[in-house]
């Protein structure tokens, strides 16, 4: 590391004085003003070399990168680091006081209330430790109530209560103020980075890692230091681990009918409308519906009743009897349900048909009418007449049955029957967000995680425990926002099953009045949001990694996005390794379709897309992909994105891919696991024998981070080092004329490409970018002309060399100069080797005659 720079470790939960919102600070120097009081300073000795995620190829979820530092052991690090034992409050007969009550999340910066069993020896300034949460006692609000804020560097996640076979039970409140133990480091959030030693604010600072500590321990020797090297996994762990368990809670069963609990039934048939009572225990989930004035909460338009791993989904009632009440500290929510029933003596309660909006069975999403039996205990009674024959000389009685009287018990408790919060936000996307940081729709505001619309109960989220002092301030500081959009985008997003019905009362205003999307996961085996996302991932082809301190997606199934120029320029040593294994390459992709949901278990198939080359010598892999809703008929197949994503996987690996080995220079090249790259190098022997390999496609599976050198060790996997298609020939680059300068053109930023910060990695983040890269690729100029926004062409074609990015110009084009006139588009001569309009990938507007380029067949009323 350069000497100007200082190494900087926060362990988020432990700190120096009261009162404090910043955790303690260790850090290998002294000097960095803006520390104070926080700062312990000239204790950090050594920091490992971080292994970054890797990912395996077809994986889902990548691997936990770890990392360890080292502290001078002193008394004050460790006291903060190794004092595990643990000072619990007392109450008034001096027992450990216990919290008794769900915490949710009230903000960093704002007061909330944490309910205990005794306040007696609590007191204003006190820092009190519940899980790995510190608190501030602000005021000592009344003999069980304490009103806090969450302090040195806590993370606003919410604290349930526990369950065990016993019972309900709550965190011990612990004393941390300074001077009494930490209870140790151990399972706290720790953040390393590095900064310059002139630096004054924490936001100059280089976050390298941020992640879980999980073990701390002394290194005594006779001839040195005593030290304290602590180790520490990363957040994919963290999210691995996390359980999950939707906000779930008993269901009740009420008749909804007139005080007269008898009704009459003719021709067999009745259909009884029915209260679905769900009471959830807010000790364990908090409140699901929202309450005036707390924006912690939030009201769900939908939830589900399963047994097992069968299920339907039903709509609350906002006017049914007890709706959103508490009764005992359960919160309740009424849903109603249809449900016919055929009524005669033989079977008296059969299930005909119910109101379920959707439906579930084994990880399989389908259209509603049938769900879990209510199976209430109906008494039918016949309903006699009497019909009279006229002989003539007499008449005659006969009685027989006309019909069926029902009665039914007030309420019943179906132990096996769960009512449970269906999980949904609006898009894809913002699913991915929720699981992974609790929110509703994603929604986040810049200082803090506000949950202005609400959020997830605390078992429905991983909640990383990662705030503003952190360096979290918004979405994009912990997840790579364009990955993600690019891997969940349309169409993979249509293979989602969408909410059924409409929004109504607050979650209307949740979702905008639009119908989001459910959660698709094995209701009864998924137990970690991990085991949730693996069976996301996989069925639709995408892995998810983590790669310097953020979550990065991508999508095996599709054509990679723009990769990244890589080169022998940024070799850190002229050494480059390659190795070749037939067998990574995919020889069937496994398409396991679900034809009919209904019965008594779904109808299911496994129909395999084969590389036959490969199948002939058994070489290759087999990728399992999947769906969520039934398919219904093989017609729909090769239509389907699924079919779609199974082609494109055998298509782009249908060649095994290279492994290369190479360490580039930070300054020059530094990429991340998962990035695409279009690979080059003079050290590496290409496909037809001879040296060197030009802009071959792939993907980087692995990097090994030394932070000292500053150099990176890559594991680059090739599919393009024997597959054309897999190589990059130009980008597709146009640009608007702004205005002329000699032979000079300048163009507008982003009328064709998306801006810094929103497109994938390596992606031009300009229009000008994108014409230097394609002569990068190129190795010498590119033709261009001009077009005007009509597609005719304008003048002659001109050669391109040079451009100045900071100015967006393109340089020296004299015969495109002479004519163009603002809103004009600089083009590539031809997309494909040919010079038509129709082949370009630019889209022009129609003139008033309905025509581009002088024909109306190239006109489209959509953007191409």
């Amino acid at each position: 590391m350069a000497s100007d720079r200082v190494l900087i470790v926060r362990v988020l939960g432990i700190g120096l004085s009261s009162g404090s919102n910043n955790s303690a600070v260790f850090t290998s120097r002294a000097g960095l003003s803006y520390l104070a009081a926080q700062e312990v300073p000239g204790v950090v000795v050594d920091i490992g070399s971080q292994l970054s995620s890797n990912i395996e190829i077809f994986g889902a979820l990548g691997s936990d990168p770890t990392t360890t530092f080292t502290l001078l052991s002193t008394a004050v690090t460790s006291q903060l680091a190794l004092s595990r034992g643990k000072r619990p409050l007392l109450d008034a007969d001096g027992a450990n006081v216990t919290v008794t009550d769900y915490i949710p999340p009230f903000g960093v910066s704002n007061l909330g209330f944490i309910i205990v069993t005794d306040t007696t020896n609590a007191a204003p300034g006190m820092m009190l430790r519940v899980a790995n949460t510190v608190f501030e006692v602000d005021t000592v609000f009344s003999a069980t109530s304490l009103q806090v804020r969450r302090r040195w560097g806590s993370a606003d996640v919410p604290i349930p209560m526990g369950v065990t076979g016993f019972g309900i039970f709550g965190a011990t409140v612990y004393d941390v103020s300074p001077g009494n133990p930490t209870g140790g480091i151990e399972s706290l959030p720790v953040v390393i980075s590095t900064a310059a030693l002139s630096a004054t604010l924490q936001v100059q600072e280089e976050i390298i890692f941020r992640g879980i500590v999980n073990r701390a321990v002394t290194d005594t020797s006779a001839r040195g230091s005593n030290k304290i090297k602590v180790d520490c996994g990363s957040l994919m762990a963290f999210v691995k681990s996390a359980k999950f368990t939707p906000a779930q809670g008993g269901t009740r069963v009420f008749p909804k009918r007139a005080d007269d609990a008898t009704q009459a039934i003719t021709n067999g048939a009745l259909n009884v409308d029915f209260w679905w009572q769900i009471m959830h225990d807010q000790r364990l989930y908090g409140t699901p519906f929202e309450v005036t004035g707390d924006p912690g909460n939030v009201r769900v338009p939908l939830m589900q009743i399963r047994t097992d791993a069968f299920g339907g989904t039903v709509a609350l009632d906002d006017l049914a009897p007890w709706a959103y009440e508490t009764i005992d500290g359960f919160a309740v929510l009424v849903a109603q349900v249809s449900t016919q029933y055929r009524l005669d003596p033989a079977n008296p309660t059969y299930m005909n048909s119910n109101t379920f909006l959707s439906s579930f069975r084994d990880g399989w999403f389908g259209a509603g009418g049938f769900g879990p039996a209510l199976e209430p205990s109906v008494t039918s009674t016949a309903v006699y007449g009497t019909t009279t024959e006229d002989l003539g000389f007499m008449s005659t009685a006969t009685t027989h049955v006309v019909g069926y009287s029902w009665q039914t018990q007030d309420a019943w408790f179906n132990p096996e029957m769960l009512g449970e919060t269906t999980f949904i936000a609006k898009t894809f996307s913002d699913l991915i967000v929720d699981l992974l940081l609790g929110t509703i729709n994603g929604d986040t505001e810049n200082d803090e995680y506000a949950f202005t619309t609400g959020c997830r109960a605390a078992t429905e989220s991983a909640w990383l425990p990662f705030g503003v002092q952190a360096g979290v301030s918004n979405v994009q500081d912990i997840i790579d926002l364009p990955s993600l959009l690019v891997a969940t985008a349309s169409p993979v997003a249509g293979l989602l099953p969408e909410m059924p019905g409409t929004p109504t009362g607050i979650g209307l205003a949740v979702f905008g009045g639009s119908q989001g999307v459910m959660l698709p996961y094995l209701h009864a085996d998924a137990k970690t949001v991990g085991d949730v996302l693996e069976e996301i991932l996989k069925r639709a082809g995408i892995y998810m990694v983590y790669d310097m301190c953020k979550f990065r997606f991508g999508r095996w199934s599709q054509r990679p996005p723009t990769p990244t120029v890589v080169n022998d320029t940024g070799l850190a040593e002229p050494k480059v390794s390659l190795s070749f294994d037939r067998n990574n390459c995919v020889q069937t992709a496994l398409m396991k379709i679900c034809w009919n949901l209904q019965g008594d278990s779904p109808t299911t198939q496994s129909v395999p897309v084969n590389n036959v080359d490969l199948g002939i010598g058994a070489l290759g892999k087999v990728v399992n992909l999947s769906h969520w809703i039934p398919m219904g008929s093989i017609e729909y197949l090769p239509n389907s994105q699924m079919f779609a994503n199974a082609v494109n996987t055998v298509t782009r690996f249908s060649q095994a891919a290279a492994m290369v080995d190479v360490v580039y220079r930070d300054d020059v090249f530094d990429l991340v696991v998962g990035q695409q790259v279009a690979f080059s190098s003079d050290y590496v022997p290409n496909a037809d024998g001879g040296m060197g390999v030009t802009l071959a496609t792939g993907f980087v599976l692995k990097a090994a981070r030394s932070w000292q050198t500053p150099t990176t060790a890559y594991t680059i996997a090739l599919p393009g080092y024997l597959s054309p298609i897999n190589r990059v020939s130009v980008f597709s680059c146009s640009g608007t004329v702004v205005s002329v300068s000699g032979n000079d053109v300048t163009i507008a930023p982003n009328d064709f490409t998306l801006p810094a910060g929103q497109a994938s990695e390596g992606a031009p983040s300009s229009d000008v970018q994108a014409f230097e890269l394609s002569l990068q690729l190129q190795g010498g100029p590119i033709t261009v002309n001009l077009r005007d926004q009509y597609g005719t062409l304008q003048g002659a074609a001109n050669n391109l060399s040079a451009v100045t990015v900071a100015t967006n110009r393109l340089l020296n084009l004299p015969a495109i100069a002479a004519v163009a006139v603002p809103g004009d588009v600089v083009v590539l001569s031809a997309a494909t080797g040919q010079s038509s309009v129709d082949t370009l990938w630019d889209a022009f507007q129609a003139d008033v005659a309905g025509n581009v380029n002088g024909s109306p067949t190239l006109a489209y009323q959509w953007v191409r």
